[in-house]
This record gives C-alpha cells, sequence and structure tokens, in this order.
C-alpha cells in the first residue's frame, strides 16, 4: 500500500544565536505537543510564497519584519504518519518583533539549534535545521 506524501514548508527564524520553536497545539490534526518550526502543508503555491503565509498566519510576523537567509535543500523523510517532503526556509528579522501565536500553537520558546534533538520535535526537525544552518565563513 503506498503512503501519501506531504509537501510542507519549514521556516526557522533565527535570532543571534536561537532560533524560534513553537508547540504545536492539541488542536492541530498531527502531532500535537510536539515542537516545530513555523511550518504548513505546502498547498498549490509556491513554497516560498506559503511560507511568508504560514509566518503571518502562525506568528503575525509580516515579511516585511524579516529577510530571508537561506532556502535549503527539501528533505525527503518518512514516518508513521507518511511520507514527507519538507522545504525549509532561514530568516532573521530586521527589527524587533513580537510574536502572537495563533490557534495552531501553544508555546514558542528560543532554542540553541545543537538542543533541538533533546526535544520532542516533529519528523527530522534537527535535520531541516541543518540544510539551512548558516555556516560559520
Amino acid at each position: 500500500m503506498m503512503s501519501k506524501t506531504s509537501r510542507v514548508v519549514t521556516a526557522f527564524i533565527q535570532q543571534k544565536n536561537t532560533v524560534l520553536l513553537l508547540k504545536r497545539s492539541n488542536e492541530v490534526g498531527s502531532f500535537s505537543g510536539y515542537w516545530s518550526g513555523i511550518s504548513g502543508y505546502l498547498e498549490n503555491s509556491d513554497p516560498l510564497e506559503q511560507v511568508w503565509r504560514e509566518i503571518a498566519e502562525e506568528t503575525t510576523i509580516s515579511r516585511e519584519q524579516l529577510k530571508l537567509i537561506k532556502i535549503g535543500e527539501p528533505l525527503d523523510t518518512s514516518t508513521d504518519a507518511g511520507r514527507f517532503i519538507i522545504y525549509p526556509f532561514l530568516l532573521k528579522p530586521i527589527k524587533s518583533i513580537k510574536i502572537k501565536l495563533n490557534w495552531e500553537n501553544s508555546s514558542y520558546r528560543w532554542v540553541v539549534p545543537e538542543k533541538i534533538p533533546q526535544l520532542k520535535t516533529v519528523p527530522d526537525l534537527y535535520q531541516v535545521w541543518r540544510r539551512v544552518k548558516n555556516d560559520p565563513l
């Protein structure tokens, strides 16, 4: 039996040496209580356009407040929930940002990326992060 393939965008907002992670609420259909980047299913649109939409919906941060730093190679991963193709993005605030979560997430925190593997996260979140992390020059 073929499992369903879902295309997903995931955005990491990096501030100094930390990234923003959101805790998925009990109201979402998958991975409730897990930490993730700002993410959503890729509907019939361009991944970058979808990521801007997800950021605005989930945090109320507008694209004028952020700078796109890097678009990572998509990660193809399979889990018990099916196959996911994840399109990663890295952004940085241009000025100070205020986060206001919608119903999809119950809380947020700024995390040093190396701590991501110690958290209960959506599948392969650390591998997705590694696709966009800013390597030191």
